[in-house]
């Protein structure tokens, strides 16, 4: 009877012990920026995706990505919000940006155009930015 309820002792304090350990650090842990993995050249449809932080302190300069299964495409960003500026890179795949001093939240926006002879192809995404 004593070695039934050492037993049941020990076995209850391994699975409280490995029940209350989780790892809260996984549940914690922000995600930094988005990640595009394309394929360009694919033919069967189009794809585009914006790379750059979700989170920026204000009056810090970040820069952000743009790609898209499109060869040879123009590029262009817009800032929806007004409290992101474009520093470089405004007509290219990857530009600077700075945050202003009263920057919260914004939008990026990114636009890849392709010139056809059946017309105008347009992918664009955008990520929304908020301060740290």
């Amino acid at each position: 009877m004593k070695i039934n309820f050492l037993s049941i002792l020990l076995i209850s304090t391994l699975l409280f012990f490995s029940c209350s350990n989780d790892d809260d650090s996984s549940r914690n842990e922000e995600i930094l920026q988005n990640s595009c993995e394309l394929k360009q050249g694919n033919s069967k449809y189009t794809e585009c995706c914006l790379e750059g932080p979700l989170k920026v302190k204000p009056g810090n300069t970040f820069y952000a990505s743009f790609t898209s299964t499109y060869i040879n495409p123009e590029f262009s960003w817009e800032v929806l919000g007004g409290s992101l500026e474009i520093i470089e890179g405004g007509n290219s795949a990857r530009a600077k940006f700075k945050a202003k001093p009263d920057f919260v939240r914004d939008t990026l926006l990114g636009i890849s155009q392709l010139n056809t002879p059946n017309g105008i192809m347009i992918c664009s995404d955008l990520i929304v930015i908020t301060s740290e």
